[in-house]
């Protein structure tokens, strides 16, 4: 068995679309994306990756969410369009696509289903127009209201390789062999530049693993530095969450990172 052992990963810089891994749309869903914004609601928030099959012929979709719908039910979830961030869809439209969804959210879910339909050369047109958003109704005593919803985008994607710092002494494995640990991440940026989701992916090869990983951290130079606790990313428990996502991210941040300073170690 080869031990798990605390390492050090660092890169150089994250680079804007370094690799094409990233998913090709996404969404942050909030209460306040509701049309008008849903005040009343409780205090959920989600997260959504969509990718496109090579053929087009279905679509792939990741979802988590967080947080509370108080007392009421998650009745539904889909795909809806056309309509812009400011519109709901029109009267006549139904769900475009259905997606699954919990029942009763009170902490933390997350879901992902491969998509095929009739009319789904119609709704991808939708999705590159920027017309399309993923929405949550809950219902209670017979009443429905929209909980949250976020609209579907293009993201800027960032990527980075991670590799172990040249200057550090080597790992060596439990046999005498030397481990030469890296893993890959990247951090999705919103249309709006607001939102921010970061994903880490650790190979499953235990020789290159990074191994017990205690801190995920992203400097963003000047503009302070991210924290993320790894079990936010799912690095210590298949149930934890895959991305780390931060709804409404500091200005600073985000200049950076569109900036070029930004860097990650883990």
């Amino acid at each position: 068995v080869i031990p798990l052992v605390p390492c050090l990963l660092l890169l150089a810089a994250i680079i804007r679309d370094a690799e094409c891994t990233c998913a090709d749309y996404s969404a942050w869903m909030r209460t306040d994306k509701v049309v008008p914004p849903c005040s009343m609601c409780g205090y959920a928030k989600g997260f959504a990756t969509l990718k496109v099959a090579a053929d087009a012929s279905s679509l792939y979709v990741y979802l988590q969410l967080e947080g509370n719908v108080s007392d009421w039910t998650i009745v539904s979830a889909g795909i809806f369009g056309p309509a812009k961030n400011n519109q709901n869809k029109p009267s006549a439209k139904g769900t475009l696509l259905d997606l699954p969804y919990p029942a009763n959210l009170n902490g933390f879910w997350q879901s992902e289903i491969r998509l095929t339909s009739n009319s789904l050369a119609e709704t991808l047109t939708y999705m590159r127009e920027g017309l399309t958003y993923i929405s949550f109704i809950t219902s209670k005593g017979g009443i429905l209201r929209e909980e949250i919803r976020g609209q579907i985008g293009a993201s800027s994607c960032f990527e980075s390789s991670l590799f172990r710092n040249s200057s550090s002494p080597p790992i060596v494995d439990g046999d005498g062999l030397e481990r030469s640990p890296y893993s890959f991440g990247n951090i999705l940026l919103s249309v709006e530049a607001t939102d921010l989701a970061v994903l880490i992916q650790a190979p499953a090869d235990l020789s290159r693993s990074p191994g017990n990983v205690v801190a995920v951290a992203l400097d963003f130079g000047p503009a302070g530095a991210l924290n993320i606790v790894p079990t936010d990313l799912g690095l210590l428990a298949s149930q934890s969450p895959r991305y780390k996502v931060v709804h409404s991210a500091d200005a600073g941040l985000v200049a950076a990172l569109v900036a070029g300073q930004a860097s990650r170690a883990i």
